[in-house]
Protein backbone atom coordinates (compact mmCIF):
# COMPACT_ATOMS: atom_id res chain seq x y z
CA UNK A 1 0.00 0.00 0.00
CA UNK A 2 1.78 3.44 -0.94
CA UNK A 3 1.32 6.02 1.25
CA UNK A 4 0.11 8.94 -0.05
CA UNK A 5 -0.40 12.77 1.42
CA UNK A 6 -1.45 15.97 0.66
CA UNK A 7 -0.33 19.10 0.62
CA UNK A 8 -1.65 20.20 4.06
CA UNK A 9 0.60 16.87 5.28
CA UNK A 10 3.47 18.24 3.32
CA UNK A 11 3.43 21.70 4.78
CA UNK A 12 3.32 20.11 8.77
CA UNK A 13 6.29 17.79 7.86
CA UNK A 14 8.25 21.13 6.44
CA UNK A 15 7.13 22.83 9.56
CA UNK A 16 5.24 26.07 7.00
CA UNK A 17 1.87 26.76 6.09
CA UNK A 18 -0.16 25.01 2.77
CA UNK A 19 0.60 28.43 0.91
CA UNK A 20 4.41 27.16 0.83
CA UNK A 21 3.78 23.89 -1.19
CA UNK A 22 1.51 25.77 -3.72
CA UNK A 23 4.13 28.12 -3.87
CA UNK A 24 6.87 25.31 -4.33
CA UNK A 25 4.95 23.34 -6.92
CA UNK A 26 4.96 26.54 -8.69
CA UNK A 27 8.57 27.74 -8.62
CA UNK A 28 10.14 24.47 -8.50
CA UNK A 29 9.77 21.94 -11.47
CA UNK A 30 11.41 18.92 -9.97
CA UNK A 31 8.05 18.96 -7.15
CA UNK A 32 6.76 15.86 -6.86
CA UNK A 33 3.98 15.02 -9.15
CA UNK A 34 0.60 14.14 -8.08
CA UNK A 35 -0.27 10.86 -8.14
CA UNK A 36 -4.40 11.11 -7.02
CA UNK A 37 -6.71 13.08 -5.45
CA UNK A 38 -8.14 16.32 -7.41
CA UNK A 39 -6.53 18.97 -9.46
CA UNK A 40 -7.77 21.56 -5.72
CA UNK A 41 -6.44 19.10 -3.95
CA UNK A 42 -3.95 16.98 -5.17
CA UNK A 43 -2.40 13.68 -3.19
CA UNK A 44 1.36 12.64 -3.75
CA UNK A 45 3.35 9.79 -2.76
CA UNK A 46 4.74 10.67 0.59
CA UNK A 47 8.31 8.90 -0.20
CA UNK A 48 8.79 11.65 -2.56
CA UNK A 49 7.34 14.35 -1.04
CA UNK A 50 10.04 13.83 1.73
CA UNK A 51 12.38 12.82 -0.41
CA UNK A 52 12.16 16.58 -2.15
CA UNK A 53 11.68 17.87 1.44
CA UNK A 54 15.27 16.72 2.58
CA UNK A 55 16.82 17.30 -1.69
CA UNK A 56 15.27 21.05 -0.32
CA UNK A 57 16.82 20.83 3.02
CA UNK A 58 13.00 22.14 4.54
CA UNK A 59 12.68 19.17 6.57
CA UNK A 60 10.83 20.35 10.35
CA UNK A 61 9.03 16.93 11.08
CA UNK A 62 9.91 13.19 10.41
CA UNK A 63 7.03 10.99 8.61
CA UNK A 64 6.62 8.08 10.67
CA UNK A 65 6.80 4.92 8.14
CA UNK A 66 3.56 3.16 8.23
CA UNK A 67 3.83 -0.28 10.05
CA UNK A 68 3.73 -3.16 8.17
CA UNK A 69 0.67 -4.94 7.29
CA UNK A 70 -1.09 -8.08 10.10
CA UNK A 71 -1.98 -11.09 8.68
CA UNK A 72 -5.10 -12.97 9.93
CA UNK A 73 -6.08 -16.39 9.22
CA UNK A 74 -9.91 -16.82 10.43
CA UNK A 75 -11.43 -20.60 11.14
CA UNK A 76 -11.56 -21.74 7.80
CA UNK A 77 -8.26 -20.85 6.07
CA UNK A 78 -9.28 -17.13 4.76
CA UNK A 79 -6.66 -15.07 5.33
CA UNK A 80 -7.17 -11.43 6.02
CA UNK A 81 -4.81 -8.58 4.73
CA UNK A 82 -5.05 -5.64 7.65
CA UNK A 83 -3.07 -2.11 6.42
CA UNK A 84 -1.96 0.31 8.75
CA UNK A 85 -2.26 -2.76 12.13
CA UNK A 86 -2.52 -1.44 15.52
CA UNK A 87 -2.87 -3.12 18.70
CA UNK A 88 -3.51 -2.03 21.90
CA UNK A 89 -4.30 -4.16 25.46
CA UNK A 90 -6.71 -2.21 27.39
CA UNK A 91 -6.82 -2.51 31.07
CA UNK A 92 -8.68 0.44 32.93
CA UNK A 93 -9.04 -1.19 36.05
CA UNK A 94 -11.23 -4.26 34.84
CA UNK A 95 -11.23 -7.51 36.29
CA UNK A 96 -10.39 -8.61 32.61
CA UNK A 97 -8.02 -6.49 30.74
CA UNK A 98 -8.82 -6.71 26.69
CA UNK A 99 -7.09 -6.12 23.69
CA UNK A 100 -7.78 -4.43 20.48
CA UNK A 101 -6.83 -4.80 17.11
CA UNK A 102 -7.94 -2.12 14.43
CA UNK A 103 -6.94 -1.72 10.44
CA UNK A 104 -8.06 -1.53 7.10
CA UNK A 105 -9.39 -3.98 5.02
CA UNK A 106 -10.58 -4.18 1.37
CA UNK A 107 -13.93 -3.62 0.39
CA UNK A 108 -14.39 -7.15 -0.74
CA UNK A 109 -13.16 -8.88 2.31
CA UNK A 110 -16.08 -10.75 3.40
CA UNK A 111 -15.50 -11.22 6.99
CA UNK A 112 -17.96 -12.84 9.67
CA UNK A 113 -19.65 -10.67 11.82
CA UNK A 114 -20.15 -10.18 14.88
CA UNK A 115 -17.92 -12.66 16.05
CA UNK A 116 -15.17 -14.30 14.47
CA UNK A 117 -12.11 -16.76 15.78
CA UNK A 118 -8.70 -15.62 14.64
CA UNK A 119 -6.40 -19.34 14.35
CA UNK A 120 -3.42 -17.60 13.42
CA UNK A 121 -2.81 -13.39 13.80
CA UNK A 122 0.64 -12.05 12.80
CA UNK A 123 1.22 -8.49 13.96
CA UNK A 124 4.79 -6.99 13.66
CA UNK A 125 6.40 -6.92 17.18
CA UNK A 126 4.52 -9.34 18.61
CA UNK A 127 4.22 -12.90 18.48
CA UNK A 128 1.81 -14.70 16.67
CA UNK A 129 -1.12 -15.44 18.00
CA UNK A 130 -4.57 -16.64 17.77
CA UNK A 131 -8.02 -15.55 19.57
CA UNK A 132 -10.89 -17.55 20.48
CA UNK A 133 -14.43 -16.20 19.89
CA UNK A 134 -13.29 -12.09 18.81
CA UNK A 135 -16.08 -9.44 18.49
CA UNK A 136 -16.09 -7.54 15.48
CA UNK A 137 -16.92 -4.22 13.79
CA UNK A 138 -16.97 -2.85 10.46
CA UNK A 139 -17.02 0.79 10.00
CA UNK A 140 -17.37 2.07 6.21
CA UNK A 141 -14.67 4.80 6.30
CA UNK A 142 -16.23 6.82 2.68
CA UNK A 143 -13.42 5.25 0.94
CA UNK A 144 -13.39 3.63 -2.51
CA UNK A 145 -11.31 0.96 -1.55
CA UNK A 146 -11.31 0.20 2.22
CA UNK A 147 -13.22 -0.51 5.42
CA UNK A 148 -12.11 -0.15 8.89
CA UNK A 149 -12.10 -3.31 11.18
CA UNK A 150 -11.96 -3.55 14.91
CA UNK A 151 -11.51 -6.66 16.29
CA UNK A 152 -11.92 -7.03 20.49
CA UNK A 153 -11.97 -9.77 22.64
CA UNK A 154 -10.95 -10.08 26.65
CA UNK A 155 -7.27 -10.96 26.97
CA UNK A 156 -7.93 -14.40 28.29
CA UNK A 157 -9.39 -15.46 25.00
CA UNK A 158 -5.86 -14.92 23.28
CA UNK A 159 -3.07 -17.70 23.56
CA UNK A 160 0.10 -18.08 21.31
CA UNK A 161 -0.87 -19.54 17.57
CA UNK A 162 0.29 -23.11 16.89
CA UNK A 163 3.51 -22.96 14.69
Amino acid sequence: MTVQVNMAQIAREAGVGRAAVVNWRRRYDDFPQPVGGTPESPLFRADEATAWLHAYDKVAFEFEPPPPSAFLTLVGGHVVELHLPHLTVRDHGYEHPYAELGGYVTLDHNLPWPRVTITRAVVDGHAPFAVDDASIDISYTGSPTHKFVLLNWSEGRRRLAEI
